[in-house]
This record gives C-alpha cells, sequence and structure tokens, in this order.
C-alpha cells in the first residue's frame, strides 16, 4: 500500500494555512467537506498558468514532493501538475 502523500499534521496545516479553515477538525462529516470544497474554491487559484511559462522540452511529471511543494505554496492552480506532461 502507498503511504499517504500528505502527514495528518501537514494535512491539519494545508487546512488552516492553504484554506483557512482554523476549527478543530476531530470527525469527518458532510457539513466538513462542503466547507472544505468551498474553502478550496475561494482559496486556491483555479487557473493554469503557471504551465505556459514553462518550455514544452523542461515539463514533465512532477514527483510528489513537487507536488506537495507547490500545493503548500498555493502555486499554479488545480490543473498545474496534470497538465505539466
Amino acid at each position: 500500500m502507498t503511504p499517504p502523500l500528505l502527514s495528518r499534521d501537514e494535512a491539519t496545516d494545508f487546512i488552516r494555512e492553504r484554506l483557512r479553515i482554523h476549527d478543530e477538525v476531530t470527525h469527518t462529516s458532510l457539513d466538513l467537506l462542503e466547507r472544505l470544497i468551498i474553502a478550496c474554491h475561494q482559496n486556491l487559484p483555479f487557473q493554469s498558468l503557471t504551465n505556459i511559462v514553462v518550455l514544452p522540452q523542461d515539463r514533465h511529471v512532477p514527483s510528489s514532493e513537487q507536488v506537495k511543494r507547490d500545493m503548500f505554496l498555493g502555486l499554479g492552480g488545480r490543473f498545474r501538475n496534470h497538465h505539466s506532461a
């Protein structure tokens, strides 16, 4: 089984720092899922403009660490890594 991309602490930091949800998350619920979706739409870029500045010959499939780094930095929008190859 593949280990999770994020540790529990990293996921908590992402929710607090990038999504700006500061409640203590103790369990999952439909309400929490709805709040996470809304926070993603409000706080994460939707575009893929970051990819436009990368020359085609320099594009590559990102490593898990690159995906994680970009995610925490808020770079490139949700689709950046899907279109980088």
